[in-house]
């Protein structure tokens, strides 16, 4: 369990920098992101008709990925901490016509949606920044059917994956985040968040 007020610290920390990053990261690294994006959905073998979760949506990337397949009979809620981020997401399922997503400001440890609603729950490169990871593994139980499906991305460590490395070394000039061990490569081992 995460100290109440530590974790509040945490989550302001992490959305300030969601929604200052929010416009590089639709033109920047969303693409860079893709191939990671297309493994997931490939991974889901989302159904039309479906109900769909994708949590730590950020821009949308799997979310209107995830519309598409299930279709105007299957719904997406998109849930992110970020606010700038969840309009870029919006902009982006508006241009694509896409009526069939809900757009959420949420957390993982909170999900803003109701018991057994979801098929699925797609989690793409977003479990890795969660708080408190006994809260959010509760909550996905709770919004997921029986015998729905848990996709996930998360990075590796930094001896098998350059971004982290790059982030780490990166982030030994900024300072420390409200709550260590909260980030990329911090599920790189993800058994931790699957006990």
């Amino acid at each position: 369990m995460v100290d109440t007020d530590r974790e509040r610290a945490a989550l302001a920390w992490q959305t300030g920098v969601w929604n200052r990053i929010s416009d590089i990261y639709v033109q920047e690294i969303d693409e860079r992101f893709a191939p990671v994006v297309e493994a997931v959905i490939a991974r889901a073998v989302l159904a039309p008709g479906e109900n769909v979760l994708d949590l730590g949506t950020g821009t949308g990337a799997v979310a209107l990925r995830a519309a598409a397949l299930v279709g105007p009979r299957g719904h997406v809620a998109a849930v992110d901490i970020s606010p700038e981020m969840l309009a870029l997401a919006k902009q982006r399922a508006d241009a694509r016509g896409l009526d069939n997503v809900t757009l959420l400001e949420g957390s993982a440890e909170r999900i803003p949606a109701d018991d057994d609603a979801f098929d699925v729950v797609l989690a793409s490169l977003s479990l890795m920044y969660v708080i408190d990871r006994d809260a959010a593994a509760r909550e996905i139980v709770r919004v997921l059917r029986p015998g729905g499906r848990l996709v996930a991305a998360v990075w590796a460590g930094p001896e098998q994956c350059d971004i982290v490395l790059f982030q780490q070394t990166a982030g030994r000039f900024a300072g420390p985040p409200p709550i260590s061990g909260v980030g990329p490569g911090a599920l790189a081992d993800p058994s931790i968040f699957l006990q």
